[in-house]
């Protein structure tokens, strides 16, 4: 049996108690990938899938958004399959799936998936949290046929953030200084630069591609308050101390509010793709 890291065990339980954080925050927002737009980041994935493409699987599917999204936009006869550790985030991809797509609840380093048996496996913002990452993308392509290929959106690291996440990441480290504790951190930090990102790749996979995917959005305060409180780290606050984040967060974006009472909140995602060796 697999002991759970902290970080992991937080993670299983956020998307249990909470789950459909992911799709509701990026179901809707459009973005930008090399001068083409799309109406949201998951679009853009969908974007790489080819006719030739029969079996793919979702790879940290959570509530099944990407796997209905597909569902709609390849041959009904095109086999799909999704993995998940949360049980709650399951429950939601079964009742919108329904029988479209075989469901499992596992760890992505332990597939109950076939040898050479995927066309194509995608996966959305899900692989930059996880353990043991080199097991995850060693079990990706064992699943893969030759050359299958591997699709992914990860978060990525920048030195320039927008004022609407400088403010916040400002005012989170504040209170979490005031409770004598530290951000969780999740996965792999080589998956934050993209030349180490290649490196862990390039053991099983070649052809290595990455894109940025571009989200603009004007927001107002309550809106990227609204935004942040999806992410995971106002969970580990307590309810009062989650009110101090929003009343200094809110104050903190005072500054940076345009004449429509809005800022431009900008988001810069990564998109790679890779063929199995």
């Amino acid at each position: 049996m697999h002991n759970n890291s902290p970080s992991e065990r937080f993670l299983i339980d956020f998307h249990d108690r909470i789950p459909c954080q992911t799709s509701l925050a990026f179901g809707e927002l459009p973005v930008e990938r090399n001068g083409k737009a799309f109406r949201s980041s998951y679009d853009s994935l969908i974007d790489t899938v080819e006719s030739a493409d029969r079996v793919i699987l979702d790879a940290a599917c959570g509530d099944g958004y990407l796997l209905a999204q597909l569902a709609g936009s390849v041959d009904a006869d095109v086999r799909l399959i999704g993995a998940d550790f949360s049980v709650g985030e399951l429950a939601h991809a079964k009742q919108r799936l329904q029988a479209r797509a075989e469901l499992y609840q596992c760890r992505l380093q332990s597939l109950p998936v076939a040898s050479q048996s995927v066309d194509h496996v995608v996966s959305h913002m899900a692989l930059m949290l996880m353990d043991d990452v080199d097991h995850v993308l060693q079990e990706v392509h064992r699943v893969l046929v030759p050359n299958g290929r591997f699709s992914f959106i990860i978060s990525r690291s920048s030195t320039e953030r927008s004022p609407a996440l400088a403010r916040y990441i400002q005012c989170l480290r504040s209170v979490l200084e005031r409770k004598h504790s530290k951000f969780m951190c999740f996965g792999d930090a080589r998956l934050r630069h993209q030349s180490e990102l290649k490196q862990v790749l390039q053991a099983w996979f070649e052809g290595i591609h990455i894109e940025d995917i571009v989200i603009r959005r004007n927001y107002t305060p309550e809106q990227c308050w609204a935004w942040m409180e999806r992410t995971y780290d106002p969970a580990l606050l307590t309810a009062e101390e989650r009110t101090t984040l929003k009343h200094e967060y809110l104050l903190a974006l005072d500054e940076d509010l345009g004449v429509n009472g809005t800022l431009e909140f900008v988001d810069t995602l990564w998109q790679v793709g890779a063929l199995a060796k």
